[in-house]
């Protein structure tokens, strides 16, 4: 059985990258002897040589930013009258698109949302076709299944709709975990900068790849979870050596280059990050190493 002979010994993986027509490999080696989890469960197909994994998420509503207006009372003794103030009213007018007016009402609701965040961790997590994993010489498929509940999850994660306000930068810490679906009209403004600061801008859901955007995060910010697990805090803040602590690139990966390999790996940061309209989300995959580690994190069964 493929159980017993695994079980509490080490895994080989060999590793291939291919460039310009030429190719490296790597062999990396797993210890089974991870501290196991409860919100995975793996079953290995050893004839079919297929992997399949259920990963119990827990994706929340963290409801909506940028569409709530307030009343407040305006003007002096007898002209004192109620006035509205609206989210989009201070989106500056140099700012606005021509046929692109504000988002007043949400154009995705929490069900979608969440229905994205779970095709996105099945996508970017699983390894088929190309990506297939190599184990003892013999390639298999890894296909992952998320399920959203509360019972023996990972850390909850809030969904969040955002629009007319300051760009929101999804993170998850293994508490407080958001995962903004930024859209429409948004101050991209860094972590340091005023919120008075102009840096407007406008996302179109087709042409800016906002739905895939959102998948990819889903799947990144998720992936912070495994690798706390399996790697600790500093693998997880550092994303595999790819960031400073304090979440900026630090030059070590290169998104081109990765792309040239065929393959980008989902939990790395780089400086040459393309715009998000220009980005490759279709070769965004989890590294082997991370699956592989995944994997080990519960025993698995025939």
């Amino acid at each position: 059985m493929i159980v017993q002979k695994f079980n509490g010994k080490k895994l080989k993986a060999v590793i291939i990258a291919r460039k310009n027509g030429k190719e490296k490999t790597k062999e990396v080696e797993f210890s089974t002897s991870y501290e196991k989890v409860d919100w995975v469960d793996v079953k290995i197909d050893k004839n079919n040589k297929r992997i399949d994994t259920t990963l119990r998420v827990n994706l929340k509503d963290g409801g909506e930013e940028g569409l709530k207006c307030t009343s407040y009372l305006a003007g002096a003794r007898d002209e004192t009258h109620w006035e509205q103030r609206c989210p989009w009213d201070k989106i500056p007018k140099s700012a606005l698109v021509a046929g692109k007016s504000p988002i007043k009402a949400r154009t995705r609701s929490f069900a979608d949302l969440e229905k994205l965040a779970m095709k996105g961790i099945n996508k970017h997590w699983s390894r088929v076709g190309k990506n297939t994993l190599s184990i003892d010489t013999e390639n298999y498929e890894l296909v992952i299944k998320s399920i959203n509940t509360n019972i023996m999850s990972l850390n909850p994660l809030d969904l969040i709709y955002n629009t007319n306000g300051s760009w929101g930068r999804s993170g998850n810490a293994g508490f407080l975990g958001k995962i903004y679906y930024n859209v429409g009209y948004c101050n991209f403004l860094d972590w340091y900068q005023p919120s008075f600061i102009n840096e407007w801008g406008y996302l179109d859901t087709v042409k800016n790849k906002v739905d895939e955007d959102f998948m990819y995060t889903s799947a990144h910010e998720l992936g912070h979870t495994i690798l706390r697990a399996y790697g600790g805090t500093w693998h997880s803040f550092t994303h595999d050596d790819s960031s400073e602590i304090w979440q900026t690139p630090n030059g070590n990966k290169s998104y081109s280059n990765e792309k040239n390999t065929g393959e980008i790996n989902l939990m790395h940061y780089f400086k040459d990050d393309p715009h998000q309209s220009q980005y490759d989300f279709n070769l965004i995959v989890a590294s082997k190493q991370d699956v592989l580690s995944l994997i080990w994190l519960k025993k698995p069964k025939e």
